[in-house]
């Protein structure tokens, strides 16, 4: 009976939630004004204007009503558009519309966020809060793509891990970064290898029809974590070796803390005189590329070219 009663209240909760977020949050648009002092960097004052988490489902009329009254009551220097603009691909013709009110006098800058790849399926989020079970809330793809050549057609930049150098209103250059969300649906395992191997990310989970084979393209990652029954979580606490892993990207040139990097190493080289006449050539020429005479010398000398 208990149980019962606590299912019964779970699923009272999940409902409560989801009409909040359908009935009041997606009707609640606020603006904050926030003032940055940017004199380090030496340009004028800027109006920027940020847009984020919009979650266009189609044309939403409130949203674009109150978007309207930001266009009328003042003018912006730059547009920010920091992704979530898309709850699903209709929501298309209201990023259009929005992008069309309004003309920052120095440009507009974009990035995409996770709802912009995928929509969210409300059915499988309610069964998510009520089992807590893992499966995926979000039920397919997103045109991500076409949102990227919608605002590169109003005249945006959109960075994915890239930069833009935009002038401020009085003509002094600055640099803008933006990177790629890490929530990316890709179309095969391929193309998925390649985002975590740019990711370079020091916990990486697969989960995949040959574990072993994707592993095997993977190039840049602290630990890997095979299969479905391998959660990070054992890395942390339990299996693997160390748990001093490369963060913030630097698994692209670093590993794991193991028992090697307590160790010192010395390298034994021996040639004989055959060994090096084989080599002697290339010696001589990097050592006269780099202005090293003594270096190409000691190797003349050997082979009996005087002293």
């Amino acid at each position: 009976m208990q149980a019962v009663t606590y299912m019964v209240l779970g699923s009272g909760v999940a409902a409560l939630l989801l009409a909040w977020m359908v009935l009041v949050e997606r009707q609640r648009f606020r603006v904050r004004r926030v003032v940055l002092d940017a004199g380090s960097l030496g340009l004028p004052p800027l109006k920027i204007l940020h847009l984020t988490d919009a979650h266009f489902h189609g044309r939403d009329r409130p949203i674009l009503r109150f978007l309207q009254g930001v266009r009328a009551r003042e003018d912006f220097d730059l547009l920010l558009l920091t992704g979530d603009m898309l709850d699903s691909a209709a929501g298309l013709e209201s990023v259009e519309e929005v992008l069309g009110m309004f003309a920052p006098r120095i440009g507009a800058l974009a990035v995409l966020g996770g709802h912009d790849y995928a929509h969210l399926s409300a059915l499988k989020a309610y069964r998510y809060l009520l089992t807590r079970r893992s499966q995926q809330a979000f039920s397919g793809p997103n045109p991500a793509d076409d949102l990227a050549d919608c605002l590169r057609r109003h005249g945006a930049r959109v960075l994915r891990d890239a930069s833009a150098t935009l002038a401020a209103t009085d003509g002094r250059p600055f640099a803008v970064a933006g990177l790629r969300d890490a929530f990316v649906f890709e179309p095969d395992v391929d193309a998925a290898c390649q985002v975590a191997n740019d990711f370079a990310s020091e916990h990486l989970q697969l989960i995949t029809a040959d574990d072993e084979a994707a592993m095997g393209k993977i190039r840049h990652a602290g630990a890997i974590f095979l299969g479905p029954q391998t959660p990070v979580p054992l890395g942390d606490y339990c299996a693997g070796p160390s748990h001093v892993l490369p963060t913030g990207g630097t698994a692209r040139f670093f590993g794991p803390l193991s028992v090697n990097d307590f160790l010192k190493a010395s390298s034994v080289v021996r040639y004989d005189a055959a060994a090096l006449a084989e080599d002697a050539e290339d010696v001589i020429e990097f050592a006269g590329r780099e202005g090293l005479t003594a270096h190409a010398r000691a190797i003349e000398i050997r082979r009996g070219e005087g002293r």
